[in-house]
């Protein structure tokens, strides 16, 4: 009876614990221009109202011995994660000059499904854009956001 018990704990908890990657990258491009936006923050949203603002790993750039050795000189960093390429620590995600962005390597529970995803687009001198994705893998994604144009701009003189 108690090695059955066993296996049937083992196998309805295997079924009910899953969890998830969530890894989204694509590029943000000017809407009239089709040329590609720097610096555009993207924001991830989970289940609608937990937002991540600090959503991508940045890798040290300084050698694994040598952070070592930086660090018994007293001289503290913000490097908390560690993995095969190093120090890491998570930090916001902006596009590059290519309007390359990179969202991934967030672990998500997926019980009884995986949460829903939405990402934020912000960029000073466009309007802000918010796309809600159905899956928690998206590659290759494009997005268009519009300028702010002068005329939506309402001012008032008494």
């Amino acid at each position: 009876m108690r090695p059955t018990l066993l296996i049937f704990t083992t196998i309805i908890l295997t079924l009910t614990s899953c969890e998830g990657f969530i890894h989204m990258q694509g590029r943000v491009i000017d809407n009239s221009t089709k040329q590609a936006i720097e610096n555009v923050k993207v924001l991830l949203i989970l289940r609608g109202k937990d937002t991540l603002a600090n959503n991508k790993l940045h890798h040290d750039t300084v050698e694994y011995n040598d952070r070592l050795a930086i660090r018994k000189k007293g001289i503290k960093d913000d490097y908390k994660m560690y993995d095969t390429k190093g120090f890491s620590k998570l930090g916001p995600s902006i596009t590059d000059t290519t309007g390359y962005f990179s969202i991934g390597n967030i672990l998500v529970g997926c019980v009884p499904k995986c949460p829903t995803c939405q990402l934020l687009f912000i960029k000073d001198g466009y309007e802000s854009l918010s796309v809600k994705l159905n899956s928690i893998v998206h590659d290759s994604m494009t997005v268009s956001l519009k300028k702010v144009s002068d005329k939506s701009f309402n001012s008032t003189s008494h």
